[in-house]
C-alpha cells in the first residue's frame, strides 16, 4: 500500500501536476491524523474499560469487606450481650447462677480495634469516588468507612486504655489468679462487699451497652451499603 502511494505521489511529481500532488499530500495527511485519531479512540476506550472493571472488582470487594463487617458485629452484638448478662447478675449477686471463677478475665476484656475498608481505600486513594453517580451511595461510603468505622476503633481504644489503667490494677491488687486465670468465687463474693467491684461492673454494664447498640447500627448500616452497591453494580 505504501508503495502504491509512493507511485502515485512520484507519478504526479514527474507529471509536473503540483496542485494535485498538493492535494494528495494533504488528503494523505489527513487520512494519516485520522488513523492517529482512531487508534487514540480505541486506546482510551480499552482503557476505561479496563478502568471500570476494576472499580467493578473494587466495589465487589468493598461487599465482601462488608459482610465480614456484618459478622464481625453480630459476634460483638452477642458478645457484649453474654457480658451485659454476666455483669449485672454478679452486680446483683446472683452467685449461683454464675461462674465466678471466670470474673477476672471477663472484666479486663476489651474488643480490639479492626481495620476497616481496604476496597474503600483504595478508590478513595485513585480518585474514583466519582465514578458514582448515586449520591446516596457515595454519601453512605463515606459515612460508614470515616464515621462508623471510626467511632468504633475510637471506642476500643478508649476502653483499652480504660482497662489498663483501672481494671487491670485492681485485678493485680485484688484479685489474685492462678496459673489459668481463673479467681476462687470467696474472693470474688468478697469483694463484692467492697464499692469498687461493683462500680467495675456497673460501668462496664454501660460500656458494653455501648457496644452492643453500636453493632446493631453498623450491622443495619452496612446491610444498606451492601444494597446499593448491588444496584450500582447492576448499572455497570
Amino acid at each position: 500500500m505504501i508503495k502504491f502511494f509512493r507511485h502515485i505521489r512520484q507519478s504526479m511529481i514527474n507529471q509536473n501536476r503540483t496542485k494535485k500532488y498538493l492535494l494528495y499530500a494533504v488528503g494523505e495527511i489527513i487520512l494519516v491524523v485520522i488513523g492517529i485519531l482512531i487508534a487514540l479512540q480505541i486506546n482510551n476506550w480499552n482503557e476505561n474499560r479496563k478502568t471500570d472493571a476494576e472499580f467493578r472488582d473494587k466495589l465487589i470487594l468493598i461487599k465482601s469487606e462488608l459482610n465480614q463487617d456484618i459478622a464481625f458485629y453480630q459476634e460483638l452484638k452477642l458478645l457484649s450481650e453474654e457480658r451485659i448478662n454476666f455483669f449485672t447478675s454478679l452486680y446483683n449477686k446472683e452467685y449461683p447462677d454464675l461462674d465466678l471463677t471466670t470474673t477476672a478475665t471477663k472484666i479486663s476484656k476489651n474488643f480490639n480495634p479492626r481495620k476497616f475498608g481496604t476496597g474503600y481505600s483504595s478508590i478513595k486513594s485513585q480518585s474514583q469516588l466519582k465514578k458514582i453517580n448515586n449520591q446516596e451511595l457515595k454519601n453512605s461510603l463515606i459515612k460508614y468507612y470515616e464515621e462508623t468505622a471510626l467511632n468504633y476503633n475510637d471506642l476500643s481504644e478508649w476502653h483499652k486504655e480504660f482497662v489498663k489503667d483501672n481494671i487491670d490494677i485492681y485485678i493485680l491488687k485484688n484479685l489474685q489468679m492462678d496459673i489459668q486465670g481463673k479467681v476462687k468465687p470467696e474472693l470474688i463474693i468478697y469483694e463484692m462487699e467492697d464499692k469498687i467491684l461493683p462500680s467495675i461492673l456497673s460501668f462496664q454494664v454501660l460500656i458494653m451497652k455501648l457496644f452492643k447498640e453500636m453493632a446493631a447500627v453498623n450491622i443495619t448500616n452496612a446491610k444498606k451499603l451492601n444494597e446499593l452497591i448491588d444496584q450500582e453494580l447492576k448499572k455497570a
